[in-house]
């Protein structure tokens, strides 16, 4: 099967691509530079696109090639709306993958793709859990509709779907309980004040709670959703072997 990686970092190249050679598959790459003469002069069975990447119209791209030729195009991104899901679904799109997995999970349900386990997948399931470094500063404003005043923490651990929070002050944890909704989380990240609510699935007495987010704008998904994969991308580079594409 002939697979070509488009707009992909390095990183992610370097984890996937011997995976997908050992397994017998024919894998290219491009970039900005040449995508557009190495999609006219070969044919492929599946173009992997790297949306956030990208500086043109994907669509007009989609468009374009399967004028021309047989394609099944699979969406990679951290943007996530039903709108958007909706519009690759009448796009004939074969599939939508979430950037915000751990990357042996995302190998996995590139495998069902190619293999059409999936007419179309909506990737939304185990998510990456980044460790938050101490340098970034992560800080958490927990507010209680009780109190005049918020606690005060640190996120440790960060995904799409919630957050692990150490609070500064440990004995402040009496004043919260597993099940407990929040409707007022302030998040600061990346020099950015985020708005969230969720509620507490877990409390750690030495470490604080466990968090699962309930709503967030936009805006807050995308800033949560950049931190989180650059965190994979330092992993991938961290573990994987180099690899000549």
């Amino acid at each position: 099967m002939k697979v070509l990686f488009l707009m992909f970092h390095d990183s992610i190249l370097r984890y996937l691509v011997p995976k997908l050679i050992s397994a017998g598959e024919d894998v290219y790459a491009a970039n900005k530079n040449n995508f557009h003469s190495i999609l006219s002069e070969n044919s492929f069975d599946y173009v992997i696109i790297d949306i956030d990447n990208c500086n043109f119209n994907i669509l007009d791209l989609i468009k374009e090639f399967s004028r021309k030729k047989q394609i099944n195009w699979i969406m990679y991104t951290y943007h996530y709306d039903e709108t958007f899901i909706e519009i690759l679904k009448n796009e004939k799109i074969k599939g939508v993958l979430s950037k915000n997995i751990h990357p042996e999970y995302l190998h996995y349900k590139i495998q069902n793709i190619l293999y059409e386990k999936k007419e179309f997948l909506n990737l939304r399931r185990k998510f990456y859990r980044a460790n938050v470094e101490p340098q970034d500063n992560v800080k958490v404003y927990l507010h209680l509709p009780t109190l005049r005043t918020p606690i005060f923490g640190m996120a440790k651990e960060l995904s799409i779907i919630g957050m692990h929070v150490a609070l500064n002050t440990p004995g402040e944890i009496i004043c919260f309980r597993e099940g407990l909704y929040l409707s007022k989380i302030f998040l600061s990240l990346n020099g950015h004040r985020l708005f969230l609510s969720g509620k507490i699935i877990r409390l750690c007495p030495e470490n604080g709670m466990v968090l699962l987010f309930d709503k967030m704008n936009n805006f807050a998904h995308e800033k949560i959703a950049k931190y989180i994969y650059k965190s994979i991308d330092n992993y991938l580079t961290r573990i994987s072997t180099k690899c000549k594409v």
